[in-house]
């Protein structure tokens, strides 16, 4: 089974996972501090709701925007971490395929229980990292620096130059220049191992201790890595995690628990068998999982431990009123809003779309979650008047499940009744639709032309920042000075023509005053005569 599939036993456990899915993203609505989250498939865009019911197959709403939130959103986590997932498998098989080695990194810290995840102000009113943004720095941290990439190696103040006698030392190698020269280039990590590049997602958990956060990543490698030399990198790179977690000011994890790799690779007898290109893991709930769904799939996992709970189980004890369980949850909600599902180091996702032949998928969570939602309503069969369905399905915990659980129940007909007995009127509230007419327009073209304009102002933003380095100082200093000059040419004709309107308001008052006076002097004239 790859990732992205529904392991579906043919009895319903699909629609039954999603049904769970919408019913704890209900809970999680009433709770959330997130405006995305909370507005979920909730907004209608057009006047009505798109609804495809038939029986035995997955109902679906269109003409709703998605959230995509990976972290805060059952649904979209879902739906964005199996297509996630997919990708990441895809690429993984090609890339054993062509000879190449994988290797599965995890990295834990040790962690207790008054830890806080999110970032936080201390009393001296100081911007400090939590346990998710230190352990994240401490990951970026591996993958900079001399002891990553490499560096010089100096003799005298200067980069040594190569000689016969540095050819017995397999750290290092000859670095060309330009003119020539060859001078003396220590290997960093990533060289001596032939790492081509890192892909790294997070995984949180809680428990009786605390918040645990730990990564996933995987190495992407220039040859296959046995079990042996798995070893090696691991206690070299333990020690860096080590080091580098103690810069990031988190507690020193232990050289053997902190860090744990796992080649992934063909047998040795040569024969490329293709359920061992993707190494599997046992997870505790029974489940074998592929590395890809190990990797992303944080929507499907059980925590480690009885005392552990992931983020959707916390969710589900602050839905039932556990209040400590709702603090712990909207930390985790400032601790994960805005990262990302998936990072990949720089240029490795487009060297792995040119290896399958395909384009960089750049399709942002939020389109991922939009366009799976909209999959689910390929054709509707049935349109919701948009109040009705605001009033009459959203605002009723758990209707949106209720439709779709009825819609695979009974087909169309279910989701009438259904309807029907909250109280809408059919024909007014909700009617039906021909399934070979148009339809309802869906959101997608809506979510493009957002992305266009999102698109456009970022281009708009990245030509600002970057006409400070289009020009030199001296060709600043003229501009600024021809406009300091333009400025004042338009303060002196502005002062000219309020100039000139004063002098001829002056000159209408003082006339108006004469007349004022002369016409005076003809009535006092008048009067002694």
């Amino acid at each position: 089974m790859t990732a992205g599939q529904p392991d579906d036993d043919g009895c319903g456990a699909l629609v039954a996972r999603q049904d769970a899915r919408l019913r704890l993203r209900d809970g999680i609505q009433r709770m959330t501090d997130l405006p995305s989250v909370r507005g979920c498939e909730t907004a209608p865009l057009g006047e009505a709701v798109g609804v495809r019911a038939v029986a035995g197959e997955v109902t679906g709403f269109s003409g709703l925007v998605s959230c995509g939130s990976v972290w805060a959103c059952p649904p979209c986590a879902a739906r964005v971490r199996a297509e996630r997932a997919a990708e990441l498998e895809r690429f993984s098989l090609a890339w054993l395929e062509a000879g190449y080695g994988l290797a599965m990194v995890t990295l834990t810290v040790p962690h207790w229980k008054h830890v806080r995840l999110a970032d936080y102000t201390d009393e001296k009113g100081r911007a400090v990292k939590g346990q998710l943004g230190k352990l994240l720095e401490a990951w970026r941290g591996i993958g900079q620096g001399a002891w990553w990439v490499g560096r010089d190696v100096v003799r005298d103040g200067a980069p040594a130059r190569w000689t016969s006698e540095w050819e017995r030392d397999e750290t290092v190698r000859p670095k060309v220049h330009a003119d020539g020269r060859r001078t003396v280039w220590r290997k960093g990590f990533a060289e001596r191992y032939g790492i081509e590049g890192t892909t790294r997602t997070a995984e949180i958990t809680d428990g009786a201790n605390g918040w645990h956060s730990h990564l996933h990543g995987l190495l992407w490698l220039s040859g296959e890595l046995s079990r042996e030399a798995a070893d090696v990198l691991q206690a070299e790179l333990s020690r860096r995690w080590a080091a580098r977690c103690k810069s990031a000011g988190l507690p020193t994890p232990d050289a053997t628990a902190g860090c744990r790799v796992d080649p992934a690779g063909k047998d040795r007898d040569g024969r490329a068998r293709l359920a061992r290109y993707i190494a599997k893991v046992q997870e505790p709930d029974g489940k074998t999982r592929s590395l890809a769904s190990e990797l992303t799939r944080g929507d499907m996992k059980l925590a480690r431990g009885a005392k552990g709970r992931t983020p959707f189980e916390l969710a589900a004890l602050a839905v039932a009123g556990d209040g400590a369980a709702r603090l712990r949850w909207l930390e985790y909600e400032r601790a994960t809003k805005g990262r990302r599902c998936l990072t990949w180091s720089h240029g490795l996702r487009e060297r792995l779309a040119a290896l399958v032949g395909d384009e960089v998928d750049e399709r942002t969570d939020e389109e991922l979650a939009q366009e799976a939602a909209e999959a689910e309503a390929r054709q509707p069969n049935l349109a919701i008047r948009r109040e009705a369905f605001r009033e009459g399905v959203v605002r009723r915990t758990g209707g949106r499940a209720d439709v779709k659980m009825a819609g695979f129940v009974g087909g169309l007909p279910a989701v009438e009744a259904l309807l029907t007995g909250w109280g809408l009127a059919a024909g007014t509230d909700f009617w039906r639709l021909d399934p070979a007419g148009p339809g309802l327009p869906t959101t997608g073209e809506q979510i493009r032309r957002g992305r266009e304009q999102r698109e456009a102002k970022a281009a708009r933003i990245a030509a600002a920042d970057a006409i400070p380095t289009s020009r030199t100082p001296l060709e600043w200093a003229a501009d600024q000075e021809r406009r300091r000059v333009r400025h004042a040419e338009a303060q002196r004709e502005q002062a000219a023509v309020t100039g000139r309107e004063t002098a001829d308001e002056t000159a209408e008052r003082l006339a108006a005053g004469d007349a004022f006076r002369a016409r005076l002097r003809a009535v006092r004239a008048a009067r002694t005569a």
